[in-house]
């Protein structure tokens, strides 16, 4: 595209007709002393958003490249995964069609940081939350330092939309991990974890995006069954790594344990007998006697939702006291 273009962002949207504008306008805010692109995969949206994604690419020819139209809808991850491989700068961000950036310095103060610092491999940042139903910002933000491979797979604590990568790590992850061949319902934990393992990874305090939190979205659904499924592939993206890269015993136990106590409630209420059972023989092989008994008592009341939430509560504040 340009002679020094160094960013590309990367923006996936599908039915975001009431937010794809402050996605867009937060990239056009920027400033910054390189060129940037932004590359839109729009999913074959039932709404309005792609037109007003041609708008934008007809007001800005020079910086928005919106991808060819498909002819059905390609699901997140397949579209992620082109929108990503059409980026072309030294540099990637991403941000989706439903959240936004806030800091007009946000790729500058990135980009300056990963040009001096070459052992690093991602730059990100905090953000603020806001929630959709009641249009309030959340009293906290998101974001914290992961140092680590095997921090951030105990602790995914990278916020997506404010993240700066090297090109050169997606190319590496499209070739050793072949994402596209997987049927993870995430995109954007496997990366992390890829680029965990060869490079640093620098969290800025500063706050340059918001964080929309909508009643449905990829990560969260009042499907129970749906978020019962995230979680399953959250977890076999994290046995993946753990395989690929040899992590230890303790640590395939930490993260085990959470994933057990996470969705121990929903196996329940939607009937998931294998995962029930999973949870068993983990319990048992481990000699977590404590969790084991938990479970006895999930059975005892399993037709019970009231109960089984307060038993998950108590089984989640027990894990967290006794195994931080």
């Amino acid at each position: 595209m340009q002679d020094n273009l160094r960013v590309s962002v990367c923006m996936i949207t599908y039915n975001h007709e009431d937010h794809i504008c402050d996605a867009i306008d937060g990239v056009i805010l920027q400033k910054t002393d390189f060129e940037i692109e932004l590359i839109i995969g729009e999913d074959y949206s039932t709404d309005n958003t792609r037109t007003f994604c041609k708008d934008y690419s007809e007001k800005y020819p020079n910086l928005i490249r919106l991808l060819p139209a498909q002819d059905r809808n390609l699901g997140m991850i397949p579209n992620f995964i082109r929108t990503l491989e059409s980026c072309t700068g030294k540099y990637i961000a991403l941000c989706e069609g439903d959240d936004y950036w806030t800091d007009p310095y946000k790729l500058q103060k990135q980009v300056d940081f990963l040009e001096t610092n070459p052992e690093y491999g991602l730059c990100y940042t905090s953000a603020k939350v806001f929630f959709q139903k009641t249009s309030t910002f959340s009293n906290t933000v998101i974001g914290y330092p992961v140092e680590s491979f095997e921090e951030l797979l105990l602790n995914p604590g990278i916020v997506t939309l404010t993240t700066v990568f090297r090109k050169s790590l997606r190319d590496g992850y499209s070739s050793e991990v072949l994402p596209y061949s997987t049927r993870w319902k995430m995109g954007d934990y496997p990366l992390w974890l890829y680029i965990a393992t060869k490079s640093k990874m620098k969290f800025m305090e500063d706050i340059t995006a918001t964080y929309r939190m909508l009643e449905e979205s990829a990560s969260r659904s009042k499907s129970l069954d749906h978020n019962l499924d995230f979680a399953n592939s959250a977890f076999e993206i994290r046995n993946f790594f753990a395989d690929k890269f040899h992590v230890s015993d303790a640590i395939r136990k930490h993260y085990s344990l959470e994933y057990f106590c996470d969705t121990l409630y929903l196996a329940f209420v939607v009937k998931r007998t294998e995962l029930i059972n999973q949870a068993k023989l983990f319990f048992e092989a481990n000699r977590l006697i404590v969790f084991r008994r938990f479970l006895t008592l999930f059975d005892f009341f399993k037709k019970n939702h009231f109960a089984l939430r307060m038993l998950n509560h108590f089984m989640n504040r027990y894990r967290l006291y006794r195994y931080k």
